[in-house]
This record gives C-alpha cells, sequence and structure tokens, in this order.
C-alpha cells in the first residue's frame, strides 16, 4: 500500500499537474468487508464537505477497493456524490448469489480439485456487468491492483 501511495505521489501527480493546480488523490486499501467502511466514510465525505474540496483528480484502489476505484473513475471530476451513490448501490444490492456458488461436491470438490473452495464464476460475471454498464469510459485518472494469494505478488 505504501509503494502505490508514493508512485501515485511521486510519479503520477507531478507529470500531470500544473504546480498552481491543487489536486487530490484518494487512495483505497482492500480488506473485503472493509470496503462497507470505506463507502460510508466517502459518503460523510462528499455529504460534509464542499465540492472542491473533494474533486479527486486521481483515484486508487487495491483488491476489492478497486472496484470502489472503479466505479469512481468512471464518474467525472466533481461528481463524487454520483459515484459515492454508484457504489452504495452495487455493495447494497450484492447478495451472496452474485459472488460465489458451490461446487458440485462443494467445499471437498474446491478443497481438493479446484483452485478455491468456493466456485467465484458469478463474481467474474457480476464484475463483467459493472465494466459493460460504463462501457470502458475512465472519466479520470485512477489505479488499481490485487494480490496473487498464491505467490504474494502484487498486480497493477
Amino acid at each position: 500500500m505504501k509503494f502505490i501511495f508514493a508512485f501515485v505521489i511521486s510519479v503520477i501527480l507531478p507529470s500531470v499537474f500544473a504546480e498552481t493546480k491543487k489536486c487530490r488523490a484518494l487512495v483505497m486499501e482492500g480488506g473485503g468487508p472493509r470496503n462497507a467502511y470505506t463507502v460510508g466514510t466517502l459518503k460523510a465525505i462528499v455529504d460534509l464537505l464542499p465540492p472542491n474540496e473533494r474533486a479527486y483528480d486521481v483515484i486508487s484502489g487495491v483488491s476489492m477497493a478497486a472496484i470502489n476505484a472503479f466505479i469512481m473513475g468512471m464518474h467525472p471530476v466533481g461528481d463524487e456524490k454520483a459515484a459515492v451513490n454508484e457504489m452504495l448501490n452495487f455493495w447494497g444490492e450484492l447478495t451472496e448469489d452474485k459472488v460465489y456458488k458451490n461446487w458440485n461436491f462443494g467445499v471437498i470438490e474446491g478443497f481438493l480439485m479446484r483452485s478455491g473452495l468456493y466456485n467465484n464464476e458469478p463474481f467474474s460475471k457480476t464484475i463483467q456487468e459493472l465494466r459493460n454498464k460504463y462501457n470502458h469510459t475512465f472519466k479520470r485518472k485512477f489505479s488499481i491492483s490485487m494480490t496473487d494469494l498464491n505467490a504474494g505478488n502484487l498486480f497493477f
């Protein structure tokens, strides 16, 4: 996480923005269920701060927070309230059946013959539907990354 923040601050921001313009970056950490807290915090930020103080030019998200970064990246700078509402809708409507399903022989099949205890194909489909909704039209600079749990490698 420190590497991403340092990368955004030291490489991306100076090359993108003039010295006279204030740039705001939002870096969100991963951690599965913590995303609900992240979205709740962002809701408070957009409700309490004036628009010019919450207009994030650069967004970064790791792991599950990459979904939040993606949603924020699909909205133009200054439209953070709509982005946060979209995040609230996404996470609020996310049900178990949109995340995973059991293998035919349950977790035993997953443990012995598959790459995981559960089949995450439904979540892949959910993410693809989210991507298609926005037609891959990015409205601001953003970075997403994930970690390979088997190897411990970070991917951008």
